[in-house]
């Protein structure tokens, strides 16, 4: 048997904006230990690109020509995946590479197609877009009969990935306010039993 209670939602409400600092509080705590937590916890990380042309050997650029391209960059993008290109791409930077390693896209939806590959270092990252870009086009011809697919910005020096700090605050800001918001009430409910 379960005893019933009526809340009176006004008194909560001016409970809760009492206890506003304590909320405040809470709110910048755990920005200040998601942010250390994220400063601590987080790996550096590297990328570097290469850039590809999708040429379908057609000569004139047509819109009929430059949709095929858009299509066989995006089936780049799905080639890159596979567990074919990983082994090659693998053996060819002479390290383990797996598909979270690689992202592939088409540029602003044109027949060009870019690769980033990620890594731990500055060198792993050029190494693996470096296989990228030897390997890729090798395989595109083979997989997808695409006439050529063309180097436009071979692997360059790998840059370092940030660590996104206000989505960190944020985060920290919105857990604070909802962990402490929800145990303020939680009190405040308990003592109008």
């Amino acid at each position: 048997m379960t005893k019933e209670f009526e809340v009176d939602t006004h008194r909560l409400v001016r409970a809760v904006m009492k206890k506003a600092w304590i909320i405040c509080l809470a709110a910048f705590v755990c920005a200040g230990a998601v942010l250390l937590g994220g400063a601590l916890l987080t790996k550096p990380a590297y990328t570097a690109q290469v850039t590809f042309c999708v040429d379908t050997g057609a000569g004139n650029v047509t819109n009929q020509t430059l949709t095929a391209a858009r299509e066989l960059a995006d089936s780049c993008g799905v080639l890159l995946q596979t567990q074919s290109c990983l082994r090659r791409v693998s053996l060819k930077a002479d390290a383990p590479v797996t598909a979270g390693m690689l992202t592939g896209e088409a540029v602003n939806e044109t027949e060009f197609f870019r690769v980033t590959a990620h890594g731990d270092t500055p060198e792993a990252a050029e190494k693996i877009a470096a296989a990228v870009e030897a390997v890729l086009p090798e395989l595109a011809a083979e997989y997808l009969a695409v006439a050529e697919l063309l180097v436009v910005d071979p692997a360059g020096n790998a840059t370092k990935e940030t660590v996104n700090y206000v989505n960190l605050a944020v985060t920290g800001i919105l857990l604070g306010i909802l962990l402490s918001g929800t145990a303020v009430t939680v009190v405040e409910i308990r003592k109008m039993r």
